[in-house]
């Protein structure tokens, strides 16, 4: 069996060791297999932390629109299938916490690296289906009310086997088929293309998972979700890791306060951008870009 603790040094080291200290070497398994896997609450000790999080978006979208969300019934969020909340990483540390989690950054870096930038955050807060379309999707409820689809919205077809995006989802409800779950289908990132049609919905399954899990996938996995029939609300956080060439969805290492960033440390840093290099007018900075190191492997 191999043991990366006698390897040397290196950045796949680094990373196996990460795996192996944090006890994911399942998970990264079912990455590579499956291309989504799920670490649950009661491994990743983050229930309260999700708890609070939460709690924070309800006040967000309370002072973004108005109303605040319906948490018992989920009667303001009848029908919603789309993110309810949008660039608020720098609004409260719960949501730092989760997004710089050990165990996430572990697996973002399996798929695509330690020098990933955050590219964007939502919140997903769904209610009961109205029994209407959704997005992408049959009618009435029946199936998936999100349809299947790729996070690889920019990308061109095919896409590479390697990942260039990966989702971090933080559960901040309890995830089960009939509240609404994520839908996915296992091995599809390995097809490197967007599903056509109804394709690969009878092959779709549901991630149950109690509040405070994780879930985290390959940028090119096929996903979805099925229509919420309890009352209440379907909470999710998702972040999207991208490799540092791809452009941001939005100004997430701009509206990070300076001193967040000094006191998360360097890898909080980079994961904000604040160590990706642009070239300017001037050409780039060569003692900077030769000082980094080029191998050929997803983990650098």
């Amino acid at each position: 069996m191999f043991d990366p603790a006698s390897w040397p040094d290196g950045d796949l080291t680094a990373a196996a060791r990460e795996v192996a200290r944090l006890g994911l070497e399942r998970a990264v398994y079912e990455l590579e297999v499956f291309g989504l896997t799920v670490v649950t609450a009661d491994r990743t000790g983050m229930a309260d932390v999700c708890a609070r999080a939460f709690g924070r978006a309800c006040d967000l979208i309370e002072q973004r629109t108005g109303t605040r969300p319906d948490v018992v019934g989920g009667a303001t969020h009848v029908g919603v299938v789309t993110p309810s909340l949008h660039h608020f990483l720098h609004e409260d540390e719960s949501f730092q916490d989760l997004v710089s989690h050990d165990m996430a950054l572990a697996l973002a870096t399996m798929l695509v690296g330690a020098r990933s930038v955050i590219a964007g955050t939502e919140l997903f807060m769904k209610g009961p289906a109205n029994g209407e379309a959704g997005l992408l999707v049959t009618k009435n409820g029946s199936g998936l009310q999100l349809g299947l689809h790729s996070d690889n919205v920019t990308i061109p077809e095919p896409f590479p086997m390697l990942a260039h995006a990966c989702n971090v989802t933080w559960l901040l409800s309890d995830y089960t088929k009939d509240a609404g779950a994520l839908a996915f289908v296992p091995g599809s990132h390995r097809l490197c293309r967007q599903p056509q049609g109804r394709e690969g919905v009878e092959r779709a399954v549901a991630i149950e998972a109690p509040a405070g899990s994780l879930v985290v996938w390959h940028g090119n996995t096929w996903h979805g979700s099925y229509p919420r029939t309890t009352p209440g609300l379907r909470t999710g956080m998702a972040t999207a890791f991208h490799r540092e060439y791809m452009h941001p969805h939005e100004p997430v290492g701009r509206d990070m306060p300076a001193d967040v960033v000094r006191r998360r440390g360097a890898r909080f840093a980079t994961l904000m951008g604040h160590d990706v290099l642009d070239w300017e007018t001037e050409g780039p900075d060569y003692a900077k870009l030769l000082a980094r190191p080029f191998r050929f492997t997803p983990y650098t």
